[in-house]
């Protein structure tokens, strides 16, 4: 083998490395994800959100809306406070704008989808390592409310 295929090889088995170790911890890392990294972003940005206007975001650790139970799901919704709309309804809250996480323990992905009604439905694969980074997720939870605001 030559010199540019060995570089080749050893840049493989790093990037393997690296999945094998995201694979091992999946769970560690969902779990660090949803209940600090993603709760902490939501409170920091729902401060700024109630300063402004009448909504919030709210964190749900399982889809009210299915029977199924996973323990790599969570979803964040952007809760209009206006009259009617300021309790929690299963009935009528399918209706406000959604970000689903949902993991894959056997690829080391998460499925981050934006939907709102039948406007938008819209998925996006995030390696489960760089969810814990808090300045990714921020990212992450800012350009689904740029999405819905821009609707």
């Amino acid at each position: 083998m030559n010199n540019k295929q060995l570089l080749k090889l050893s840049a493989l088995l790093t990037k393997r490395q690296e999945k094998i170790e995201s694979l091992n911890n999946f769970g560690e890392y969902f779990e660090k994800f949803s209940y600090s990294t993603l709760k902490k972003v939501v409170s920091i940005i729902n401060d700024k959100l109630e300063a402004f206007s009448n909504e919030g975001l709210r964190i749900f650790y399982d889809n009210p809306y299915e029977n199924k139970r996973t323990r790599n799901f969570v979803m964040v919704q952007l809760i209009s406070s206006s009259y009617r709309r300021n309790v929690f309804l299963l009935d009528n809250t399918m209706s406000f704008p959604s970000l689903l996480f949902e993991g894959d323990e056997f690829t080391g992905r998460v499925k981050a989808t934006t939907s709102f009604e039948s406007k938008l439905n819209q998925s996006v694969e995030y390696e489960i390592i760089r969810l814990t980074d808090e300045d990714y997720v921020s990212d992450i939870v800012l350009d689904f409310l740029d999405t819905i605001y821009s609707l």
